[in-house]
């Protein structure tokens, strides 16, 4: 056993032991149990009666880079092998399928130098889980038959990412390094690397795998962190029984301090052009400095970021936006491939460029200089570093609890990052090294840069260079010399300065006491014609945070699809006046999140009580008094037109955005949005707000460490402020309706609008309709029984896409639920997938809902009531279980403790009544298919033309005669809802 002390917040009441085993093993035990340590009162079998979730992860340090050069996508192919059974468990989905029944998920990624698994499950199979998955780890099978079948998933996952800028420009970067650097490596893999190139070769992949296992995937490689309510000691005997079996050896672990930095190349210090994949126009300014992992605790890139990525007055975003030549910035380490390896680490700034300012990208370069320049001149501001790490100090102390998966997949990061005693704490600045931040602001000068550009009108400039995985179109040009001269020879200027100090960084942690005998949202604090306020004081976290939340509803937001583009282009430009008011508060921990929904703009602002009001003061006052000027009009409009077409071209969401457009009366999705932006003027926008305002009603939730009398004062200060007036038809904006679908099966179809993306997604939705509560845990019961099965069928057995996914819906009182595949036109068409989840139904019902025994179904109920039996992790999950509730007019605050009851009620009859009448292919179902079909070309013709198609509606792709029974094409969303009555 270690004796290593982890140093831990103070709010923190978990218990924290670290172990190394006798094969090198080391493992952070982490109990958020109340019982003693040596307690031994609970199971060890592990069948803890509580609902809590335990959760696992294990981080083996071995990735991409180890790989031979030979099979470009080898460790990413073992991470998808080792899910597909071990000796112990030989079943091919024996690990989904247990975690699923225990209503868990699994996770995992390949990195450069590194490797991770996790998992959470409920507490009673979490030793059971354990076992399973140290079983990944002892003696995996990596079959010929489950490798040939998951190599098409790894094929469909890079396709489904191959559209990803950062994914395509981290491969680009890859090809400006020395040869022969691994940082150069194709780390993905697909069926050219790991299928076609090594059969040409004789290679035998699934052999190369068990060799990279066995040379890599050893026990002194390994750290595992486990959360759990059971005690350190029984922790420590699971993990002690269960692991001990990893094969370990004294091999040194592999790093690559001792290579080159890679992009000490002419090849990076260019300027790079590139065709993006979809409408952007951006700048990245990237150096390439020596790996700093051994300086985790001083972060100098990070504090670099910090000052250079400032948005307040002076800096260089603020000096820029006010030019129109540039909307956002970002500056930090870019994690290419990933921030923490050994070789180099690379520092980026990176910009939302305007037309003008990608006209003069190089006067925005002058800028950056002129500011580093103010760096060098004027020291490196210790004043804020001692603010940041003010900052730091306060969030470490009242650090809340959060979700155990995502707790431990941190915690396994961090392990392989970080000194034992650090693991908690590691992700913090820690010291301040003046000589070392002045040694990497040095480093940041105009002939070791590389820049990169991109934009859609390079495509005319010249002969066009292509990478070979990703097929990324680019071309390359010297930096000019009178530039670099320019910009190191650069003077400071009056319109930049360091940032000013942080007057939102909180100082009063006490918590107030209660004034209000409203306790569990059971009434709202104030009520009228205008607005309605729910209020509710911690007295469960006891943290000195709170939460304000205001929804501003409006009869004009959502009447046309052209003033919904309005509603959608007022809120970005809202959020674009208030950042220099907002950003100082988001470095103290205290957020603010500006959106437009359907029936109007959201307004959230959580974080420390003390200056939290302060915040939402200076907001209201700034949206009161907002003028829009008309170059920042014309910047937002072609923004937000950008991203309309973008999220045209990703059919993921153009499929969502369907969907809830042929089913929601009070929904514009963004084809129709698309067509409409170009017509808004600065006239009709500021017509717009002006109505906006004066058909109104406000409804707000404030949460936390807040008094009712202040909360009070808060809403009557938004009122006033904002000259919020009532609403001329208030039953208007409390109407939330969707459209009963027609009897029978009715599809909307269209192609993918990018004609080189071969990515087809097909959601098909079935509506049962209007039910109470009773109904929709029905429902949810049986779609909690379906998701591994689903899964297993149409995933991992038939392989018919990456993503596969079943959801259980209940909106606005209609029940129903979601099958979703998202596969490539090359392997399947809209035929073979709709027919594949309708076999799939109809073998579900028969096999699991009609053959359910009364044991089964009790397990079923079981699982449901602990799962509605979990606590919120923090007082932030409360509050959004609470606003959801409020924005979907339900207002069942305590649908919790309703639903534990209502499960009770629920009989093995009644649900397989509703899977006769709901799921059965035989039943008289309403069914919709929202297709997006991807456009196939052979691989030996597969350009990045970049070309788009022009339709606005569906595709006149017909199906095959045959294809449906009872079909219903529609070719609009209009004709659709013209068949559809309302609930």
């Amino acid at each position: 056993m270690s004796s290593v002390e982890v140093v831990k917040s103070e709010s923190d009441k978990r218990r924290y032991r670290v172990i190394t085993l006798k094969n090198g093993l080391t493992a952070l035990l982490v109990s958020d149990g109340s019982e003693n340590d040596d307690d031994d009162t609970q199971s060890r079998n592990g069948d803890a009666t509580d609902s809590s979730f335990s959760a696992a992860a294990l981080c083996v340090r071995a990735g991409s880079w180890m790989e031979p050069d030979s099979l470009p996508g080898l460790a990413h192919f073992l991470e998808h092998m080792l899910f597909m059974g071990s000796s112990k468990y030989p079943a091919e989905n024996d690990f989904d399928t247990y975690i699923k029944s225990y209503c868990g998920q699994t996770n995992a990624n390949t990195h450069a130098e590194w490797t991770e698994y996790f998992f959470d499950i409920q507490n009673a199979g979490f030793k059971g889980a354990l076992d399973r998955f140290a079983n990944f780890f002892i003696h995996p099978l990596m079959c010929k038959g489950s490798a040939e079948k998951e190599v098409k998933m790894i094929h469909a996952e890079w396709a489904m990412k191959s559209r990803i800028e950062k994914v395509r420009f981290e491969q680009l970067m890859g090809t400006m390094a020395k040869e022969g650097h691994p940082i150069g490596k194709f780390t993905w893999g697909n069926q050219e690397s790991l299928q076609t190139a090594p059969a040409s070769l004789g290679v035998d992949v699934c052999q190369a795998l068990h060799c990279f296992w066995k040379e890599n995937y050893l026990a002194q490689y390994m750290v595992l962190a486990i959360v759990s309510k059971e005690s350190l000691d029984v922790l420590q005997s699971w993990v002690e029984e269960l692991f001990e079996g990893i094969l370990g050896s004294s091999k040194p672990i592999q790093t690559f301090e001792h290579l080159e930095t890679p992009f000490d190349t002419p090849l990076f210090k260019r300027i790079y052009k590139i065709i993006p994949s979809e409408n952007i126009c951006r700048m990245q300014l990237t150096w390439a400095l020596p790996s700093l992992v051994g300086h985790y605790r001083k972060k100098p890139l990070n504090y670099l970021g910090m000052l250079v990525g400032h948005e307040g007055p002076g800096s260089i975003i603020s000096h820029l936006r006010d030019r129109n030549l540039a909307r956002t910035i970002e500056s930090t380490v870019f994690e290419i491939p990933d921030e923490f390896n050994t070789a180099c680490s690379c520092f980026y700034i990176a910009f939302t460029l305007t037309a003008e300012g990608m006209a003069h990208f190089e006067t925005v370069i002058t800028t950056v200089f002129q500011y580093l320049k103010l760096l060098s001149s004027q020291g490196l501001h210790r004043s804020f570093w001692d603010e940041a790490f003010q900052i730091e100090k306060i969030k470490f102390r009242y650090l809340e609890q959060i979700d155990p998966m995502k707790y431990v997949e941190q915690l396994a990061k961090d392990m392989i990052r970080y000194q034992p005693q650090d693991y908690l704490q590691g992700s913090l600045m820690l010291e301040y090294d003046e000589p070392l931040l002045q040694s990497c602001l040095d480093k940041l000068q105009p002939h070791t840069m590389n820049v990169a550009l991109w934009s859609m009108g390079f495509r005319n400039e010249g002969m066009l260079t292509k990478e070979k995985w990703f097929q990324t179109e680019y071309l390359t040009e010297d930096i000019s010399n009178d530039w670099v001269q320019t910009w190191m020879n650069c003077d400071c200027i009056p319109e930049l300065f360091l940032p000013e100090p942080n007057v939102y960084i909180a100082s009063d942690f006490r918590l107030e006491p209660s004034d209000c005998s409203i306790r569990f949202l059971e009434m709202p604090l104030t009520d009228t014609e205008v607005s309605r306020l729910w209020y509710r004081k911690d007295e469960d976290f006891l943290v000195p945070k709170a939460s304000i939340n205001f929804f501003l509803k409006s009869c004009e937001a959502d009447r046309t699809p052209y003033s919904a583009c309005m509603l959608d282009l007022y809120a970005e430009l809202l959020k674009d006046h208030i950042t220099e008011v907002v950003y100082p508060a988001e470095l103290a921990e205290i957020s603010c999140q500006v959106t437009a929904l359907d029936r109007g703009i959201v307004f959230r602002m959580s974080g420390f009580s003390h200056k939290l009001s302060r915040l939402f003061l200076a907001v209201i006052e700034s949206v009161a008094t907002f003028h829009i000027r008309e170059e920042l009009f014309g910047s937002v409009k072609q923004e937000l037109q950008d991203f309309y077409e973008n999220c045209t071209l990703s059919p993921e969401i153009l499929n969502k955005q369907l969907r809830r457009s042929l089913l929601y009366n009070n929904h514009w999705d963004v084809l129709r949005k698309r067509e409409c932006i170009s017509t808004v003027s600065l006239e009709s926008l500021t017509d717009f707000v002006e109505n906006f305002y004066g058909q109104m009603f406000v409804e707000g939730l404030i949460q936390g460490n807040i008094s009712s009398r202040q909360a009070k004062s808060l809403e009557a200060f938004l009122l006033d402020r904002l000259e919020i007036t009532v609403a001329d038809n208030p039953e208007y904006l409390k109407q939330n309706r969707m459209k009963r679908l027609p009897l029978g099966c009715s599809v909307y179809m269209m192609h993918n609008r990018s004609d080189d993306d071969e990515n087809s997604v097909i959601t098909n939705y079935y509506q049962y309709g209007e039910c109470d509560l009773h109904g929709f845990l029905i429902n949810e019961m049986i779609l909690g029984k379906m998701e591994e099965p689903c899964f297993s069928r149409l995933r991992t057995a038939k392989q018919l896409g990456y993503h596969v996914q079943t959801g259980s819906t209940y909106l606005y009182g209609v029940a129903g639920f979601t099958v979703t595949i998202c596969s490539l036109a090359s392997k399947c068409t809209m035929q073979v997938l709709d027919n594949s989840i309708e076999e799939f139904l109809q073998e579900f019902h028969r096999d699991h809902i009609e053959t359910m025994t009364e044991e089964s179904f009790q397990e079923i109920v079981s699982t449901q009531l602990q799962q509605k039996h979990c606590d919120d992790a923090n007082m932030q999950g409360e509050v959004d279980r609470h606003w959801r509730e409020i924005l979907l007019n339900s207002y069942l605050f305590d649908r919790q403790t309703k639903e534990i009851s209502e499960l009770s009620t629920i009989t093995l009859d009644e649900l397989k009544s509703w899977g006769r009448n709901f799921i059965s292919p035989e039943s008289n179902r309403r069914k919709l298919s929202i297709q997006v079909v991807g456009n196939y070309r052979q691989s030996s013709s597969r350009q990045a033309t970049g070309s788009r198609r022009s339709s606005h509606g569906p595709s006149r792709h017909q199906p095959p005669p045959g294809f449906y029974t009872n079909l219903r094409l529609f070719e609009s969303v209009e004709a659709f809802r013209s068949q559809c009555d309302d609930f």
